[in-house]
């Protein structure tokens, strides 16, 4: 009996591992990165795929794969290996993404309500600071020559996810950030960030500033 029971458990996870954890359940179609040759910086996150996981919408959660997000075009790109396979884009509704750093670090991607495309998670709670960072190709005449230069160049801005579900943009100064919070407060925050020599000018402060005001709540 207790061979059997060990079997049919050892059937029942595995049955279920490989519906959860790899990339045949997701929906996507073949993609290649060759427009991005001979170009000035990075047009992606990442330029390495990442081990990740990724949360579809119907409640299905894939594991075990590799990603990399396309901050140009918006898309997120998957592998089940890192050998010669084709990456694919996610065609199905993503809600949110971890990449998973060589040293075990996670960094989160979500969409929000109302959004554009994918939002960094600086700090998630019932108020999270996001940062959505947008990429273009700029392409550049050089001087005396019909050649071209193409770079890719970033525009960032900063976001306060209310409880309530609002997307409400913010900058790196202490007026932006402390209009995005609930007015009774902001007296408590000021007295945070004075008492911890804090200012607001840098995501890793603003991460704990965040972080404080969900205590508040």
């Amino acid at each position: 009996m207790r061979v059997f029971v060990g079997f049919f458990l050892f059937f029942v996870v595995n049955a279920i591992a490989s519906k959860a954890q790899f990339i045949n359940d997701i929906r996507g179609r073949p993609v290649t990165t060759l427009q991005y040759e001979n170009l000035s910086g990075s047009p992606f996150y990442s330029d390495k795929y990442l081990k990740g996981t990724v949360n579809i919408k119907g409640n299905i959660k894939v594991i075990q794969v590799y990603l990399k997000l396309d901050q140009v075009k918006d898309i997120l790109l998957a592998k089940n290996n890192l050998t010669s396979e084709t990456p694919i884009e996610i065609t199905d509704d993503v809600l949110n993404f971890k990449l998973i750093g060589a040293e075990g670090d996670t960094t989160m991607f979500k969409r929000v309500p109302n959004g554009d495309g994918y939002y960094e998670v600086l700090y998630n709670g019932k108020t999270s600071l996001l940062k959505r960072t947008k990429k273009k190709i700029l392409e550049t005449p050089v001087y005396n020559s019909a050649a071209i230069e193409k770079s890719a160049v970033s525009t960032i801005s900063y976001f306060i996810l209310t409880k309530e579900g609002k997307l409400v943009p913010i900058k790196l100064d202490k007026n932006s950030f402390l209009s995005a919070l609930d007015k009774d407060k902001v007296k408590d925050i000021e007295q945070y960030v004075s008492k911890e020599k804090l200012g607001f000018k840098n995501e890793l402060n603003l991460k704990k500033i965040t972080g404080y005001y969900n205590t508040l709540n």
